[in-house]
């Protein structure tokens, strides 16, 4: 455990592991695999029109090798720390709130392909950023400087309880 989960009042992990997801993405690794296999492994050119050995190696590392491990390693970290919020959407992410910009902040259902165009790291022009793995419930932050930004989360409510426990603020735990 490093020094910020021991100070924290709030740490979140989520992944994505849904099986609806690695169902839309296991066809295009298998098929890169198979390409790869059977133009460099074998020696036989892929298809009525191959590219260059080049390009399928490359193609393969993309969509064979790199995509699978980033959808393995995507994770959304949520620590609520003594002095700021810490969201870290590893790899891709990270960002920190201080809470004195914080204005308020809520639990709240929200639509993900609505609001936001589905998971992930997203912003909507009248909503702003989003930050989610699964699911449809999340915690609202608005900034004082007008921003807004959503937290997807499993444990809405005990993050809200940690916000108001950081912020000294209290927010509303209605969904």
């Amino acid at each position: 455990m490093n020094d910020m989960e021991t100070t924290s009042l709030f740490t979140e992990t989520q992944h994505f592991r849904q099986k609806w997801l690695w169902f839309l993405l296991i066809p295009i690794i298998v098929i890169m695999w198979w390409v790869f296999y059977q133009q460099i492994i074998v020696g036989i050119p892929f298809g009525t029109n191959p590219g260059p050995d080049s390009l399928v190696w490359g193609l393969f590392v993309v969509f064979g090798l790199g995509l699978p491990w980033l959808f393995y390693a995507l994770r959304l970290t949520t620590n609520v720390g003594p002095e700021y919020l810490w969201i870290r959407f590893f790899p891709l992410s990270s960002r920190r709130i201080d809470y004195r910009d914080i204005d308020r902040f809520y639990a709240r259902e929200y639509k993900p392909i609505a609001e936001y165009g589905g998971w992930g790291i997203r912003w909507s022009p009248d909503r702003g950023m989003a930050y989610n793995v699964s699911g449809k419930v999340g915690v609202q932050i608005h900034l004082k400087n007008g921003k807004q930004l959503l937290i997807g989360s499993q444990r809405s409510e005990e993050l809200v309880l940690s916000l108001e426990k950081a912020t000294g603020s209290s927010a509303s735990l209605s969904l």
